[in-house]
């Protein structure tokens, strides 16, 4: 049996404006909202590690879902306007995860999602969508003046691999990393937990886009 929890919807002293997601509504482009990402992620992932955090507030509203619901061609009356209060989606409410994602690290490819689907939310109510960094693994090391990539054997951030951060400019290397984070989401009215789930990502520390697209991995690189 799945439990839904309940939790503090304050994210603390430590958290911080970091972006602003614009979300636009509807087919025709005329209903813009936006949300303030906050919490703890470093921008660009210089100096990303395990307990950091970044969440954002966000609304479904009715042309969200029959936006998403006629792109997919889901034609559950649940999601249509029919419904008095119609449902958004599970797969629409799990997409803010990886706009938070590419919102700060504009260098990352998803990998894998999982998710558990705990209680409905209805269009109109206040989300509270949440990634949480549990684990950072270096993939690969690359020097940048030289064009040389070194296979790092999968080391942890912030235990052996602290020496290839680009922080402060650095030292012309560039770290291509696995990064899992838990996924949720609440709802912010009664701070009921709605979606859970563990993500996956590949993320290359600092700006430029690079060889991102190409670095596919195997089972072996996130172990």
């Amino acid at each position: 049996m799945i439990r839904s929890t309940i939790r503090l919807l304050s994210p603390g002293p430590i958290s911080k404006p970091l972006a602003v997601l614009n979300f636009t509504s509807g087919l025709s482009n005329t209903s813009t909202h936006s949300g303030v990402v906050e919490g703890t992620i470093p921008m660009n992932g210089i100096g990303l590690a395990p307990g950091q955090f970044a969440e954002v507030k966000r609304t479904f509203t009715l042309p969200d879902i029959t936006t998403f619901a006629s792109t997919t061609g889901d034609s559950n009356p649940i999601h249509t306007p029919s419904t008095p209060s119609p449902l958004v989606p599970g797969l629409l409410l799990s997409s803010t995860f990886p706009s938070l994602l590419s919102s700060l690290l504009p260098n990352c490819v998803y990998r894998s999602q999982s998710l558990k689907f705990v209680a409905p939310v209805h269009s109109g109510q206040e989300c509270l969508c949440r990634i949480d960094v549990k684990d950072v693994k270096t993939l690969r090391v690359r020097n940048k003046d030289k064009g040389e990539n070194q296979e790092r054997g999968g080391e942890r951030r912030g235990e052996e691999d602290k020496s290839g951060s680009n922080e402060g400019g650095g030292t012309g290397r560039e770290q291509i990393m696995v990064v899992k984070f838990a996924t949720n989401v609440w709802r912010v009215k009664d701070g009921l937990n709605v979606l859970g789930g563990v993500g996956e990502a590949v993320v290359k520390e600092g700006k430029g886009l690079s060889e991102m697209v190409q670095v596919e991995g195997s089972e072996e690189d996130v172990r």
